[in-house]
């Protein structure tokens, strides 16, 4: 309901976008999305704290991930400047 709708159905104030592609941009979105739909689940604010779930450990190891991936090019590229 809540990806159709383009927001946190029991809380209109929070959108989400729920990305169908593979990248970690779309990862860390639909990760997103999940911890919107579940900390507004019987309400604004009203619902499973994100704490209580592996979500924001996923999110973290994605970015981490993500964050690694985009330094090792920039790694190459001062190697070929200095060089």
């Amino acid at each position: 309901m809540n990806v159709a709708a383009g927001k946190a159905v029991n809380n209109p104030s929070a959108n989400v976008s729920f990305p169908t592609d593979n990248s970690n941009q779309s990862k860390a979105a639909r990760i997103i999305a999940s911890l919107i739909t579940l900390q507004n689940l019987n309400g604004p604010g009203k619902g499973c704290p994100a704490a209580s779930t592996t979500f924001l450990v996923s999110y973290f190891t994605l970015k981490e991930f993500f964050i690694i991936l985009s330094v090792i090019p920039a790694q190459s590229q001062l190697k070929a400047i200095q060089r």
